[in-house]
């Protein structure tokens, strides 16, 4: 009788660890989700902002760009800027920023946006 009242606890234990980590799963599944979507909301903001609708606009950087950075520079957290692209749509005479001190890519710095 012992034996199966342990078997029982085991096959317990494995349900509740199982529920446990779908849970977890859930969770950062949903977290990675809502930040993804505030990062598309802020992209579509920039683009549609009036901004865009400026002459003469000199130069326009934005770290929430996909283009804004070089070689995947503004894809991983912490990593050093050397080029920061000009994002300005009307001009063909784009004037990328050299950047000097190599500053760092924060994917949630401002209002848990990339700066």
């Amino acid at each position: 009788m012992n034996k199966t009242k342990s078997v029982f606890t085991l096959i317990e234990l494995s349900i509740v660890l199982i529920i446990i980590g779908l849970t977890t799963v859930g969770i950062i599944g949903g977290k990675n989700l809502i930040n993804s979507a505030k990062l598309s909301n802020a992209r579509s903001f920039t683009l549609s902002s009036p901004v865009i609708a400026i002459e003469n606009l000199a130069l326009w950087l934005d770290a929430s760009a996909k283009e804004g950075f070089i070689n995947g520079e503004g894809e991983i957290d912490n990593t050093d800027i050397t080029i920061w692209n000009d994002i300005n749509h009307i001009t063909t005479n784009k004037k990328d920023a050299q950047v000097v001190n190599s500053p760092k890519y924060r994917m949630f710095g401002i209002n848990s946006l990339p700066s």
